[in-house]
Formats: C-alpha cells, structure tokens, sequence
C-alpha cells in the first residue's frame, strides 16, 4: 500500500522506434498545416492520452489478429466522424510500450 514514504509507482511510457518516427511526423505535419504552436498543442494532447493509458492500460481494446497488443483511440473532439490518432501499446511490468500512433485514416493494418 502507498504511504507518504512510500508513494504509488508512476507507470511509465516505453516507446519504440516506430512510435517515435510517428510521433516526429504528427508534429511536422501539424506545424506545417496548422502552424508551430498547434503542432504543441497536439503533441501535449498526445502526451496526456499516453500518460492515462499508462495509468489506465484496460481502456483500449484488444487487437484481435495481435492478442498482446491493445488499441486506444484518441480524438480532440470525440464526435463520431472526428479523426484521431490510434495508439497501438502493450502492457509492460513498469507501465505501456507504444508500438504505434496512426491517424485513424490510415488502414494500420500494414504497420503493426
């Protein structure tokens, strides 16, 4: 049990190669369409979705051809027709690995 000496583990965010290319081209294609300070925005938003996903790693759903790995789908806006990100994660001992972050226009199919 957590105690004020002994405070609960922060679960941490692995990334893998693949995750790190996607997330340098999210935030290029962000700063050269919608400009410098959108692209932080988004990339601050992204980096809150990984942090609760690693708190909470059973909100995404099991990828059925990939059992061991899960799929999360953040969206700023959460209407049904908003586009989005899909973070592709398995759980680890210390937290979440991120494999992949598409855009839910791209059929990931090809990159997991």
């Amino acid at each position: 049990m957590a105690t004020e000496d002994n405070p609960p583990k922060q679960r941490i965010v692995h990334h893998t190669a693949g995750s790190r290319f996607d997330l340098i081209s999210v935030y290029q294609y962000n700063e050269v369409t919608y400009g410098k300070e959108h692209a932080e925005r988004y990339l601050d938003f992204i980096d809150g979705q990984l942090s609760f996903l690693a708190e909470h790693p059973a909100a995404g759903h099991i990828v059925e051809q990939h059992p061991s790995i899960r799929v999360y789908t953040a969206k700023v806006r959460q209407r049904r027709a908003a586009n989005g990100h899909r973070i592709f994660y398995r759980l680890i001992p210390e937290g979440i690995e991120i494999i992949r972050i598409l855009h839910t226009a791209m059929n990931w199919t090809g990159y997991i």
